[in-house]
């Protein structure tokens, strides 16, 4: 996901709700979740603070978790994204 934002730190907050209700409707919890990629586009901020702030928000120990800079995301106004990857419970 990734959200726009009035900064960075709205933009993590965003992005990470929508991470939250995608977990929801597809009643997913953390156990669930294999990895995490996070992405901090160059000059906007710094994959550490990215990686501590998702791990803080996500309060689970991931198998997995990678934190890339990047040249430029899908749109002018949104500076960070996540993606979970999770093992759909049976239904």
């Amino acid at each position: 996901m990734a959200e726009p934002g009035a900064t960075l730190d709205a933009q993590f907050d965003n992005a990470f709700g929508q991470v939250m209700a995608a977990m929801q409707r597809e009643k997913v919890a953390w156990p669930d979740v294999l990895s995490a990629s996070l992405f901090i586009e160059r000059g906007h901020g710094e994959p550490q603070w990215l990686l501590e702030r998702f791990r803080a928000a996500a309060g689970a120990d991931l198998p997995f978790v990678e934190c890339e800079p990047v040249d430029g995301l899908a749109s002018i106004d949104k500076h960070l994204e996540i993606e979970i990857t999770a093992r759909l419970a049976k239904r």
